[in-house]
């Protein structure tokens, strides 16, 4: 634990900055995946959960249509991806079952997308830092995304006992800006002004 908080100290701004926001961001995501699991289990049949699912794999086979694109460009597809996630969640208050339909839609984009975004993203650290930072940045990530699912599920725990999943829902959607705002925050910060090349 020692050596992750000292790694952690000697990163730049940067690296720290993507490990705080990102655990911001794990955690609000866990309020909304237990959710839609519930849901998918009382108005899906067997047979669409396993669609769904095979869908969810078949993204992987298109991520190699994507190399070569540059962290910038991968990033600003996230944030795009989460205004139309959030823009899809107001579907629940209409009609469930069209939530969950465009809900994995949604998804399907943002496996294609977080893939293409962490091999850019490991290609620019490790283009841009030493060997021993990218390892000890990958140990913090690991140690961070643990703590994301662990600490949002707990949470999403406490939270049941107070709110119905009406209010779970908005809660997320109100978590969510705030996420779109830490995004913007961190693109403008740090993405903005990187380089892209011509090729990509």
């Amino acid at each position: 634990m020692r050596e992750l908080i000292r790694n952690y100290r000697g990163f730049d701004r940067f690296l720290r900055d993507q490990l705080l926001i990102g655990l911001f961001i794990q955690c609000t995501w866990a309020l909304v995946s237990p959710l839609i699991m519930k849901l998918q289990g009382l108005l899906w049949t067997t047979t669409y959960i396993s669609v769904y699912m095979i869908m969810m794999r078949m993204a992987g086979l298109f991520v190699p249509y994507f190399k070569g694109t540059h962290i910038k460009k991968a990033y600003r597809s996230i944030i795009c991806l989460n205004v139309l996630y959030v823009i899809a969640t107001s579907l629940y208050f209409y009609d469930q079952s069209i939530f969950l339909w465009t809900e994995s839609f949604l998804s399907i984009f943002f496996c294609i997308n977080s893939v293409v975004l962490g091999i850019g993203w490991d290609v620019y650290v490790v283009d841009k830092y030493e060997k021993q930072t990218f390892e000890d940045f990958k140990y913090c990530a690991t140690f961070r995304d643990a703590v994301g699912g662990i600490g949002g599920y707990s949470i999403v725990i406490a939270i049941y006992q107070f709110l119905n999943e009406f209010q779970s829902m908005k809660l997320f959607v109100f978590l969510m800006f705030f996420c779109l705002l830490l995004q913007l925050y961190n693109y403008f910060t740090h993405y903005a002004e990187m380089e892209v090349n011509k090729d990509d």
